[in-house]
């Protein structure tokens, strides 16, 4: 005999990733899960009654959407399967704590000019104090798989309350983070205070530049096979170069390619910084493809006599021969 569900008009059904995840679900999760299968989907203006007649704090709502969002259960706005911040909420909420008693944790917090460390007894109250941080730490264990010990834990409350990272941002950088292999606590916490630093510090601006990441990495080996870069780390400016042509002009593979043989043609050597300033001529030109390039640009040949300000200008031609033998011998950063 074949057991299963009654079908009526009031059946509802869930996602896959919740059974799979279920786990790693809070009773919260799991009663948002109900909630929002029952009524169909939930607006942004009902997550406060839902707070209230659950009887939660509306911040462990919102920390409770974003790490379903992030196991793929809930769909997201942004990037496929991340945990992204609610689609009202402005910088100044997300930089923002739930309530007063949260923006000071700890008078360590007030006065600290370098990252707190907190013995176990502080984490344990303070982590029993605040019903905020006691949910997100629960669901940033989910999100790595693991029970954090005393050091882990004091990571959490330095990214939350030192450097004031909104736990949609956080749960978003474990998520993404875990996706890349990358579960250590310490390499987390590095690439927050990167970011931070880089004013990259709420969850929308988290999502935007994981996107324009994930964006330049999917093309990133289609490039460097073209200009025969092997796998040696990019330098900060064939970085910046790509990321122009990828993401900033959003140029076609093909419009590049014409590029790279136009400058071999002319240098008779693969140079980003040469085809660069040729992308630049067409990006400013308005061409989108190889078929919107006028006849003579595109000729073969000693490129520099098609490309106008490529002539005879030999001083230009040394000054790009200079950059491309920097850019090679220089190194480069990884690129967060």
């Amino acid at each position: 005999m074949k057991i299963k569900f009654k079908k009526t008009e009031d059946t509802v059904s869930l996602p896959r990733a919740a059974i799979e995840h279920e786990a790693e679900l809070s009773e919260l999760d799991m009663r948002m899960i109900f909630a929002i299968a029952l009524r169909g989907e939930i607006d942004e203006g009902e997550l406060d009654e839902l707070a209230e007649t659950f009887g939660v704090e509306r911040s462990e709502i919102d920390i409770s959407l974003s790490f379903m969002r992030g196991a793929g259960i809930l769909a997201s706005a942004g990037r496929k399967g991340r945990a992204v911040t609610p689609a009202k909420k402005t910088a100044d909420t997300e930089k923002s704590h739930s309530s007063e008693k949260e923006k000071n944790v700890s008078k360590k917090l007030e006065d600290a000019d370098k990252p707190p460390q907190y013995t176990s007894d502080e984490i344990d109250r303070i982590f029993s104090e605040h019903k905020e941080l006691k949910s997100l730490l629960d669901h940033c264990q989910s999100t790595l798989g693991r029970v954090f010990n005393t050091v882990e834990s004091n990571t959490v409350l330095v990214m939350r309350d030192y450097l004031r990272l909104a736990p949609e941002y956080i749960l978003s950088l474990m998520a993404y983070c875990s996706e890349q292999g990358k579960t250590s606590l310490k390499y987390i916490e590095k690439m927050a205070f990167t970011l931070h630093g880089k004013g990259i510090d709420t969850p929308l601006a988290l999502e935007e530049h994981l996107r324009r990441k994930e964006l330049f990495e999917s093309r990133e080996g289609e490039l460097r096979s073209m200009f025969g870069m092997g796998a040696r780390a990019l330098t900060a400016k064939e970085h910046a170069a790509f990321s122009r042509w990828t993401i900033d002009w959003k140029l076609d593979s093909e419009l590049i390619r014409h590029a790279y043989e136009l400058t071999v043609n002319a240098i008779r050597e693969p140079s980003v910084p040469y085809a660069d300033k040729i992308l630049e001529k067409w990006h400013a030109a308005g061409y989108r493809t190889p078929d919107d390039v006028p006849v003579a640009e595109k000729t073969s040949g000693r490129g520099e006599r098609q490309m106008g300000s490529f002539d005879t200008d030999e001083f230009f031609e040394a000054a790009l021969r200079r950059s491309y033998t920097e850019t090679m011998n220089g190194g480069g950063d990884d690129q967060l």
